[in-house]
């Protein structure tokens, strides 16, 4: 036999995970699980324009396993599209095909430094000017107000291949509203893999063509949300239950 108190209990159980509830608490969740599935990528960085469509040139620097090219950039004080989740370049090669390499490097005294944060290899195989894309393993977090630098080099002893300019003649600068800035020095060439650099900013080496893609961090859950969903979840399944067994 069930006493009454027993089961004022479980119908007042049942009465706190309310249908309204259970549901704005199950929306919050469905809302911040979007915000992490739909952080879309945009161009916040290069000299290729908002849509990364501006032309190329067939001037270039030369780039090999001892001449390597670096852009810097900055990101925004605050907030922002801070995942960079690829780089774009423009690339040629002479005859054949080569490996490329492309690396993002923290930043010292205006220079790269330190080792790689991230390291992605390629290859061309065109003598026609292209561009190419180059997707991190895994989107690298960027912070913000902080200065970092693109590095093309070759891994391959005896190889080479060109990093074209843009067709304009323009410097990298912030793209789509995005904040990024162009640091003063922000092209440097070094021609003993990486041991001394020079600036190049007022040179047509800053020209060399390529663009960031980043989007904006995902928006986590607080625990305590997830923990409400459970909660709420679990409890009226729970009070369903119990009523069905007053029942």
């Amino acid at each position: 036999m069930i006493s009454l108190d027993r089961m004022s209990s479980g119908v007042n159980f049942a009465q706190s995970f309310s249908p309204m509830k259970i549901k704005s608490t199950l929306l919050s969740v469905a809302a911040a699980s979007f915000l992490l599935a739909d952080a879309r990528a945009v161009i916040v960085f290069g000299n290729l324009g908002s849509s990364g469509t501006g032309l190329l040139d067939t001037a270039s620097q030369q780039i090999t396993s001892t001449t390597w090219l670096a852009q810097g950039f900055t990101t925004p004080v605050s907030g922002g599209l801070l995942n960079l989740e690829s780089i774009v370049l423009g690339l040629s090669v002479n005859a054949g095909s080569t490996d490329t390499r492309v690396q993002l490097f923290a930043n010292s005294g205006g220079l790269p430094s330190g080792s790689a944060l991230a390291t992605v290899v390629g290859s061309v195989a065109s003598n026609t000017p292209a561009l190419y894309t180059f997707t991190l393993a895994s989107p690298y977090l960027l912070s913000s107000g902080t200065t970092y630098w693109i590095v093309a080099s070759d891994p391959d002893i005896g190889d080479q291949y060109n990093w074209v300019f843009n067709d304009a003649q323009i410097n990298p600068s912030g793209q789509n509203s995005s904040g990024y800035l162009w640091p003063s020095a922000g092209t440097l060439r070094t021609l003993d893999g990486g041991a001394n650099w020079s600036d190049r900013s007022a040179l047509t080496q800053s020209d060399a063509a390529f663009y960031l893609n980043a989007s904006a961090p995902a928006a986590v859950p607080e625990p305590g949300t997830w923990a409400a969903a459970a909660l709420l979840v679990g409890g009226a399944a729970y009070a369903r239950w119990r009523k069905r067994k007053v029942a």
